[in-house]
């Protein structure tokens, strides 16, 4: 479990972090778990971050200027934003509503804040510092 194999639906947008290690995630066959992985440039050094086995569902991830990974995960009830160590672990749930964000669509991070575009505005997501 947790190889490349595993996840067969891989999210389209990938993130790097300031020294160019790539971030992405990708849910099972079913749609019901994923994988958030790392793995340098080169291709080497291939890692899951947040496995099938810890039942979280993953709409993509974008590395943060402070050292972690942000994203919407689903955890039974619980489906919000939140923060995930680059060196594996739990997501932390962040308790706040980030609006009506649209998951699907790249999100950049910079000076503790998510932005995103919808068809109408360019939105910030203030996280806590």
């Amino acid at each position: 479990m947790d190889s490349p194999q595993d996840a067969k639906r891989p999210n389209e947008y990938v993130t790097f972090d300031p020294s160019g290690v790539l971030y992405g995630s990708a849910q099972s066959g079913d749609a019901r778990r994923s994988i958030v992985y790392r793995v340098n440039r080169d291709g080497k050094d291939y890692r899951v971050l947040l496995s099938q086995s810890q039942n979280f569902r993953v709409s993509g991830v974008v590395a943060g200027d402070d050292g972690a990974l942000y994203g919407q995960f689903a955890h039974e009830k619980q489906s919000e934003l939140a923060r995930l160590s680059t060196q594996r672990g739990q997501p932390e749930f962040l308790n706040m509503q980030a609006g009506s964000v649209q998951w699907d669509r790249p999100m950049v991070f910079y000076n503790a804040a998510l932005y995103y575009s919808n068809q109408e505005s360019l939105v910030k997501v203030q996280l806590q510092k």
